[in-house]
């Protein structure tokens, strides 16, 4: 059977630590078009040496946060800590959004991160955007797979990487696929 057409890239994550990857699209983007895109246009260059040059101590701790994320539990249900996302936020919108939507789309709204409005402060890199972002989402992929194995190795867990359509930008849902979520008290499955 076809895979739909806007799955490009989705990571099966078992209770067996056995991983399932299809690639449905995979970019071409190398190495140095990357570099180039930064603006860091040195040829042969790797990338400890880019980091070397152009990065530093703070700038990675916040970005580990994104690379090894933290994950709230909350009624069965797992949060992906990024963006945002805390215990206390999650706890406060369990009472505003109170029961106007049913539990798997309220889990979804925390567990659905569009990759472009992951970074306010983002330069504009013409028709390149999309292919850094979707390069970026392939390796969140597997980063969050290999996360969520090492945390909840009783779950399973399916991440996508789905183009952008009508009612969204590129963007990875996170879906617990077992066990079954359960809903609190006064919510619809």
């Amino acid at each position: 059977m076809d895979q739909p057409a806007e799955e490009i890239w989705s990571l099966n994550c078992h209770d067996r630590g056995m991983i399932n990857v299809s690639r449905h699209i995979v970019t071409d983007r190398s190495w140095q078009d990357l570099v180039s895109l930064a603006g860091f246009n040195r040829e042969g260059v790797e990338s400890g040496e880019i980091l070397a040059d152009e990065g530093d101590v703070l700038h990675a701790l916040l970005y580990s946060q994104l690379f090894w994320p933290s994950f709230i539990e909350e009624s069965s249900a797992i949060f992906l800590g990024v963006n945002g996302n805390t215990h206390a936020r999650v706890t406060e919108r369990m009472s505003d959004d109170g029961r106007m939507k049913s539990w798997s789309e309220f889990v979804d709204s925390f567990n659905v991160i569009e990759i472009e409005h992951l970074f306010r402060n983002a330069p504009f890199y013409g028709k390149d955007f999309y292919a850094a972002c979707r390069s970026l989402g392939q390796i969140l992929i597997e980063i969050w797979g290999a996360r969520l194995r090492e945390k909840f190795p009783d779950r399973r867990f399916l991440l996508r990487l789905v183009d952008s359509d009508r009612s969204m930008d590129l963007r990875i849902e996170v879906t617990q696929a077992w066990p079954d979520l359960i809903p609190p008290d006064g919510w619809q499955v």
